[in-house]
């Protein structure tokens, strides 16, 4: 009797066949799977941003003044030779007991700067600043950056040692001023200090060692931008998305205002060389490559910052080490565009598209575009909704 032989396995072309079919599938379900997973960031981002705007009207409220941009120690210079060494302490330092953390502030040292590692006892309880610098808050954190979550060592680097180690990351900055945001810098002064940011053509929301109340927002305040995203430094030493640090490429924005050509931070996610005026700028650079490789590779990263060393004389460090942490711009690592908050409390997004060309040698200004419209909180100009 004669039996019939049953195959039980796959043939070499049904295997194949099968192993194309799922890698199709897997191909098909990825850019899904990236794009759910993106929105959950953006989502969270969007509540963080929120937080941060509810915990600063909060202050608003019992102050009856926004909180300063950032607070200078007494003696320190603004601008100069001296940048901004010792560190002052930003606005965020005002928000924790306004998000349940009072614990947090109470260990802050007002009569020290934030880079000052020494500790004091009071009634019992240790208070000291490197505990307060160092202290991770998820609010301050968008999910979509991947470098927030390396803390800025200060003694990595020669030009930053002045400020210390162990400051944790944040990616939301406060709205300062369109105009650079020192003084004494080789440039004409203007910018966020004290005789010239009361212009309303150079005034944000929160300066140095002042700010604007409610009232002053006469272009509005769902018209007017409070925080804006920014992106956490790409090295250890960059300096950028430090959130209890004072100062612009640290916790706030400024010249970032819509200049003819782009230059520098103009916009959201701008692109363009130059970027951020960033302390240590050329070390970022060397880290990435030699020669033109590293500002080749940072720019791509969307991180691009100017190593004053295109104009001589203007203030830089010595050895050419990049600028006074002056300018900083927004920035995210989402797709086309970030978020921001405005002085009503609500989180818009901001399209990289929106119009940022102006004129500002044009005396009334009216040729400045939607985005400075935005920056300023008193130009007279009322921005539509449908601007971006």
């Amino acid at each position: 009797m004669a039996y019939k032989r049953i195959s039980l396995g796959f043939t070499l072309v049904e295997l194949l066949v099968v192993i194309t079919i799922i890698g199709i599938l897997v191909a098909l379900l990825l850019p899904a799977v990236q794009a759910a997973r993106e929105a959950a960031r953006r989502l969270q981002c969007q509540n963080n941003l929120k937080q941060c705007a509810l915990s600063v009207l909060n202050y608003e409220s019992r102050a009856k003044i926004f909180p300063p941009g950032c607070q200078m120690p007494s003696g320190t210079a603004i601008g100069g030779s001296s940048g901004f060494s010792p560190a002052g302490r930003s606005w965020v330092v005002d928000c924790p007991p306004f998000l349940d953390n009072q614990p947090l502030y109470d260990t802050y040292i007002p009569a020290k700067n934030m880079s000052d590692n020494t500790s004091i006892v009071v009634n019992g309880a240790i208070k000291c600043n490197r505990n307060v610098r160092s202290a991770w808050l998820p609010f301050m954190l968008c999910p979509s950056d991947t470098f927030n979550r390396t803390a800025f060592s200060g003694s990595t680097n020669s030009y930053t040692s002045g400020w210390g180690d162990n400051w944790a990351r944040g990616d939301y900055a406060g709205n300062a001023t369109p105009g650079a945001f020192l003084s004494n810098n080789g440039f004409p002064p203007y910018g966020a200090n004290p005789d010239v940011w009361t212009s309303r053509w150079m005034r944000g929301v929160m300066g140095v060692n002042m700010a604007v109340k409610m009232a002053d927002i006469t272009d509005g305040t769902s018209n007017t931008v409070m925080l804006g995203e920014i992106r956490a430094g790409i090295t250890s030493f960059d300096s950028r998305g430090v959130w209890a640090m004072a100062g612009a490429c640290s916790s706030l924005l400024a010249s970032f205002r819509g200049t003819p050509g782009g230059e520098g931070s103009a916009g959201p996610n701008c692109m363009f060389q130059g970027g951020d005026d960033v302390i240590a700028c050329p070390a970022i650079f060397s880290v990435y490559g030699k020669g033109r490789t590293g500002p080749s590779i940072v720019a791509k990263m969307g991180m691009s910052c100017f190593d004053g060393t295109l104009i001589a004389g203007m203030g830089q460090w010595s050895g050419a080490e990049g600028w006074h942490n002056q300018q900083q711009g927004m920035r995210s690592m989402h797709l086309n565009g970030l978020f921001v908050a405005m002085c009503d409390g609500s989180v818009h997004w901001i399209s990289d598209f929106i119009d940022v060309q102006s004129d500002w040698s044009d005396p009334p200004r009216s040729k400045i575009s939607a985005w400075d419209r935005l920056i300023l909180s008193a130009d007279g100009y009322v921005v539509p909704a449908n601007s971006y």
